[in-house]
Order: structure tokens, then C-alpha cells, then sequence
């Protein structure tokens, strides 16, 4: 009610791939949100949209980019889904995005411009799970490929090309996260977005301070 009152959308984000185990919780969650007054449920996992249309019908449902969406056939099943938003694979290039978005007028089409890259595909990554237990698939993702590491030197061979390094890294006496891939930061290609029919914009705020989040927000 806040939020609305001072013009602002919410938006609930179940983008997890839940377990049969977790299937109960999820529909709990889902049967609430109508009476909640959300503006969209954001989903990522095929169950999860399936039970959503039965529960919370009346909610709008938007696609996570966890559900790596980088073609018209999949935009076309998803629209057949009841999926009205979908927020393209942050791994497209940009004449890719403007085609989608040319090729479906009646969706919605929503840009990853700002946070994280991943070192894995749009998100799907078993790091955090393999390191401290939080499934980074199920929310609760540590962000490891951001700690800090430290190797002397790391050279990688694949089988059947011996002698010659795959990967190597070289890494002094100080730790440092070399892991991390670079932030995404499409900023100045603000306007090039918007000219190419991208419906909203997508900034990253997961482990981040209120006052991060809303700098950021200001500034786009």
C-alpha cells in the first residue's frame, strides 16, 4: 500500500527452481499473493508458472532471466504460458534483444543492464551450493565467485591436448577475486534500449545496501 501510494510497482520474485519437496511452500506463497497486491509475480521455473496460472490466476506474471530466454520459439511458448514480461538471457547481444522485442508487439520485454555477470549461464550456477550449501537456484546464492582467492600458479591441461595449457593463472602473494567477473554496466546504452521497443530495465540489488539501490536507481 506504501509503495503504491507513492507510485511505485511491486513486484514478487519466486525465480527459484524448487524441489517437490518445496512445491507446498510455493503454493502457500502463491495463494497469498493476490490479496497482497502485487503487481507481477517474476517465475523462472515451468512448475512454478504452471501453478501459478492455478492459484493467483489474477496476477500478472513476468519471466526471470534464470529461464534464459534467447529465441522467438521459446518467447512464443512462454506467451502461451500466460507470460506477459519476459526478461531476455543476460547473455544476448543487443541486435538480438531488438529483434525479439520487434517480433513480439503484444509482450513485454525487460534488459539485465546492471550487476553481476555470472560466471555461469544466466544465473544457473552450483558454486555457492558447493562451497557453503546455499543453492544459488533456490535464492540464496553467497556470491563465492566473489571472495577473495589466492594461487600461485594454476595451469590447466585437457586430456587429449597435453603440453598445451587450457587455462593458466598466475597470482602473486595477495588474495584477490579473480574469480569475479566484471559488472555489467550498459548505462550510456540507455537510450540505444529504449529505442529498440525494451519494455523496463533490469537493475541487480541482490546483496546490496538500500541506499546502493537506490544511487543506482537514481542514476539510471
Amino acid at each position: 500500500g506504501e509503495a503504491h501510494a507513492r507510485g511505485v510497482r511491486v513486484y514478487y520474485c519466486l525465480n527459484a527452481l524448487p524441489y517437490d519437496a518445496h512445491l507446498p511452500a510455493v503454493e502457500e506463497a502463491l495463494e497469498r499473493l493476490p490479496e497482497s497486491g502485487v503487481d507481477g509475480l517474476i517465475a523462472a521455473d515451468p512448475g512454478v508458472i504452471w501453478l501459478a496460472r492455478r492459484r493467483c490466476p489474477s496476477v500478472p506474471l513476468h519471466l526471470s532471466t534464470q529461464a534464459h530466454s534467447v529465441n522467438a520459439a521459446a518467447d512464443a511458448f512462454w506467451r502461451e504460458a500466460g507470460i506477459g514480461r519476459v526478461n531476455l538471457a543476460r547473455e544476448l547481444a543487443f541486435r538480438d534483444m531488438r529483434a525479439l522485442a520487434g517480433a513480439f508487439p503484444d509482450m513485454e520485454f525487460e534488459a539485465f543492464v546492471h550487476g553481476a555477470m555470472c560466471l555461469a549461464l544466466s544465473g544457473h550456477c552450483l558454486l555457492s551450493a558447493w562451497v557453503n550449501g546455499r543453492p544459488a537456484n533456490q535464492g540464496r546464492c553467497t556470491q563465492p565467485c566473489r571472495f577473495d582467492y589466492r594461487a600461485f600458479a594454476l595451469v590447466v591441461e585437457e586430456q587429449k591436448r597435453a603440453g598445451e595449457p587450457l587455462w593458466e593463472v598466475r597470482q602473486g602473494e595477495a588474495f584477490s577475486g579473480f574469480w569475479a567477473p566484471q559488472d555489467l554496466c550498459l548505462l550510456r546504452y540507455v537510450g540505444c534500449l529504449a529505442d529498440s521497443g525494451i519494455a523496463a530495465l533490469k537493475l541487480e540489488g541482490r546483496t546490496k545496501s538500500g541506499g546502493y539501490v537506490a544511487q543506482v536507481t537514481d542514476v539510471y
